[in-house]
């Protein structure tokens, strides 16, 4: 067993992720981050049962709430009550600044990367969430530059809590303190249905690796599995899916 003691000297952890797979067999990256405001990235060699840090990360003014990897792994984005996102580079210089992300007016809480199995068209997209709007970003990754491409709102009637794309990227769902799931159009930013059977706030989001069914968690304690084979084509006319048993 290989722990990490009080990696944020006793501040509750909100973020703790391993790297997406890489080419180096046991050697690993771990990020943690959380209350101290501080995004902390590990080097971890899983054979020989040991972890140094490599990086921590400043520049945020408020508690981090959770943070992604890119597919690749190159990048990390972090999402942080300041009403910021930014992006940071786990390669080369890690101390240079950071891309932020600008634009909510209150605070960011969850932000993700597209898939690498991504469509190309949405393969370098990033969306963030905060209160009732999502926002998809354009990210190029070799100009260091970002900008945003479109807004996901006019949905939810409260905040925003957790987003996920769809394994081509095509599709986005969010999750939200109105008690809903919605899935939206991504190429448009268009609401395509919604799911109603949470009865509080539906804080965790997910597709499944193969898009056929998503998954839904809220505060009541409930998991709800959605088939979503049928979401799969432009029209989609039931408002309310019943969830699968």
């Amino acid at each position: 067993m290989l722990r990490i003691d009080r990696p944020h000297d006793g501040q509750a952890v909100r973020v703790a992720l391993f790297s997406p797979a890489q080419a180096g067999g046991d050697q690993r990256l771990l990020l943690t981050a959380g209350d101290d405001r501080l995004a902390k990235l590990w080097k971890l060699d899983l054979a020989a049962g040991q972890h140094r840090l490599q990086t921590t990360w400043t520049g945020h003014t408020g508690p981090i709430r959770s943070a992604a990897f890119s597919p690749d792994g190159a990048w990390v984005i972090t999402a942080s009550d300041d009403r910021t996102a930014r992006l940071w580079s786990t390669v080369g210089d890690a101390q240079q600044e950071p891309i932020q992300l600008t634009g909510h007016t209150f605070a960011v809480t969850s932000a993700v990367f597209a898939p690498q199995t991504a469509q190309e068209e949405f393969r370098n997209l990033v969306a963030t969430c905060s209160e009732k709007r999502a926002i998809l970003w354009k990210f190029d990754p070799a100009a260091r530059t970002v900008s945003q491409a479109r807004p996901l709102s006019g949905g939810h009637t409260a905040g925003i809590t957790s987003i996920a794309f769809s394994p081509d990227g095509r599709r986005i769902l969010t999750g939200s303190q109105d008690n809903t799931a919605k899935l939206w159009e991504t190429a448009t930013g268009r609401e395509i249905l919604s799911l109603h059977q949470h009865r509080q706030s539906v804080n965790a989001v997910a597709f499944s690796p193969d898009a056929l069914q998503v998954l839904t968690a809220d505060d009541d304690g409930r998991a709800i599995l959605w088939p979503a084979v049928s979401w799969q084509t432009e029209a989609v006319a039931a408002p309310e899916i019943a969830p699968a048993r």
